[in-house]
């Protein structure tokens, strides 16, 4: 009876350590998926990262260019009122410096 007691016990031990190994087998792979996973995960933020980067940027540049458009017709606008204004009043200063010279 003890003997089989203590091959009971030594069979308990062989089945415990294999056990063992195959749960430190088991959470090796299971880090290792993990890890995996999470540089898949991390690798497709950063995508999505850049991709929503470039276009902002893109959307940035699109908006300056249309207010430097608008600036700029604005610029004309003003110039080319000027240019009217002036044209009416090329007249006027003529004979005001004909009126100062005479």
């Amino acid at each position: 009876m003890i003997k089989e007691t203590i091959q009971a016990v030594e069979d308990a031990e062989a089945k415990a350590s294999e056990l063992v190994a195959q749960a430190s087998e088991d959470a090796r792979r299971v880090k290792a998926e993990a890890e995996a996973e999470a540089d898949r995960m991390l690798a497709d933020a950063q995508k999505r990262g850049k991709e929503a980067a470039v276009k902002q940027e893109e959307e940035l540049t699109l908006r300056g260019e249309e207010y430097v458009k608008q600036a700029l017709a604005e610029a004309e606008a003003e110039c080319q009122t000027l240019r009217e204004t002036a044209d009416r009043r090329k007249p006027e200063v003529v004979d005001r410096l004909i009126a100062e010279l005479v």
